[in-house]
């Protein structure tokens, strides 16, 4: 899960761990022939669009959408501390909402994941 202002979740590619990278490797940002082919024998790429990002998929949390506008008041927006970012102050609310995003990811899983 990545939080940029907005909770969100995905697929993300990227390059093996150097000596020069810190900690992790690096995202890539357009991915050849070679890796998109690869990549398709694991995930459905089908609805994956590759515009220079380095998602491969992603939908915003716990709506499963990618589309803020339509959802954005159940998204918790951590830098506008919207109406769903304070609710998870409360702990039951906060457990709640944990668990139905678990069960998105597991769902969004189940879709991508070629079995």
């Amino acid at each position: 899960m990545e939080v940029e202002n907005t909770l969100c979740s995905g697929f993300c590619l990227f390059k093996p761990n150097t000596e020069s990278d810190e900690g992790g490797g690096r995202e890539i940002g357009n991915p050849t022939k070679e890796v998109k082919y690869a990549l398709d024998e694991y995930i459905d790429t089908e609805d994956t669009t590759y515009d220079g990002s380095w998602w491969i998929q992603w939908w915003y949390l716990p709506s499963g959408s990618t589309e803020y506008r339509l959802e954005g008041e159940r998204i918790p927006d951590f830098t506008d501390m919207n109406e769903a970012a304070v609710r998870l102050s409360n702990k039951v609310i906060r457990r709640e909402f944990v668990a139905e995003v678990i069960g998105v990811i597991d769902k969004k899983l189940d879709e991508l994941i070629k079995k």
